[in-house]
């Protein structure tokens, strides 16, 4: 760091400095910190900096965009996503995730299907009222289904009988 001496001879480190696109003096604290510049902060104050980034942006907009594009694609880990997800959301991690599955029988905790269809994972089954209370693992179909009945025991009974007093309809009519 730069030092001024005092007039009885000490030195000190300055308070403020001039920014180098709009000359104004300015508290230290108004300039990013940057250890290798001076005074361990950047030349331009922070709103200079902030417009002539806007500026290079709008100027240069694609090459902007391809380069956030490639880094997102680099650098993004869907294993560490989806767990990261599951802790956030359910309050388990993959290991407990996976042990819930093997548990399962590797299918769906209601059909036992071993597929979970849909777009992706097997649904975690949770009391929307207790968020982090998980009941188990589904496929999309089961899932969708006690969501519809609002996850209530009656009326998924209600809707067990409506479906078994066709059936013994369709049987008794052959």
């Amino acid at each position: 760091m730069t030092q001024n001496p005092n007039p009885d001879g000490q030195t000190s480190t300055p308070t403020t400095k001039p920014c180098a696109t709009c000359k104004e003096i300015l508290p230290l604290e108004s300039f990013s910190p940057s250890p290798r510049m001076a005074l361990g902060r950047h030349s331009y104050c922070k709103p200079c900096n902030a417009a002539w980034r806007r500026k290079d942006y709008l100027a240069n907009i694609e090459v902007h965009k391809a380069r956030n594009r490639a880094s997102s694609r680099r650098n993004y880990d869907l294993e560490r996503h989806r767990g990261w997800y599951l802790k956030s959301k359910y309050g388990i991690t993959r290991d407990q995730y996976d042990a819930m599955l093997e548990s399962q029988g590797g299918g769906c905790a209601i059909c036992g299907a071993n597929a979970p269809g849909g777009k992706g994972d097997w649904h975690v089954d949770h009391e929307h009222n207790a968020k982090k209370r998980v009941r188990g693992l589904l496929c999309a179909g089961c899932n969708v289904g006690i969501g519809h009945l609002g996850d209530d025991p009656e009326r998924l009974v209600l809707a067990a009988q409506y479906l078994l007093s066709f059936t013994s309809v369709l049987e008794t009519a052959s």
